[in-house]
């Protein structure tokens, strides 16, 4: 098991010697105070994602659509859970504010995990809805 974990600086980091006691951690931070300087998705670049069963990732949505996009360019997008966050008027399916187009998935009822391969083809990391159900470019 391998956890990658990034911040912006080193003071952001959380649970690092925790965690670094039960799994590898390899840290990235935006302005290289620990670790790699740069960002998370560049610490996968000399790993063998193919050796891994399954992949697990949670962060900004910028960030988890550079991830998918190198897990699709290995062909293991299907090893992959993606932890959604999206702006909930109901919490139930109704209002559809938390909606992935084009194939009408729910965050709240569906998710919020959703497999890589489901997400390829969806407006996951280009846009959002807000509170008013208008797209909002990320």
């Amino acid at each position: 098991m391998t956890l990658l974990l990034g911040a912006r600086t080193e003071h952001e980091l959380l649970f690092v010697d925790q965690l670094d006691e039960c799994t590898d951690v390899l840290i990235a931070t935006d302005d290289g105070t620990l670790g790699m300087k740069g960002f998370v998705p560049a610490l996968m670049d000399d790993l063998n994602l193919g050796a891994y069963d399954r992949v697990a990732v949670c962060g900004p949505e910028g960030m988890m659509r550079a991830v998918l996009t190198k897990v699709e360019e290995k062909g293991i997008a299907h090893k992959t859970e993606f932890s959604l966050h999206r702006y909930m008027k109901c919490g139930v399916g109704v209002c559809g504010s938390c909606c992935i187009d084009p194939s009408g998935l729910r965050v709240c009822r569906d998710g919020p995990v959703f497999s890589g391969d489901l997400l390829m083809k969806s407006e996951f990391g280009h846009y959002m809805r807000d509170a008013s159900g208008s797209k909002k470019n990320l």
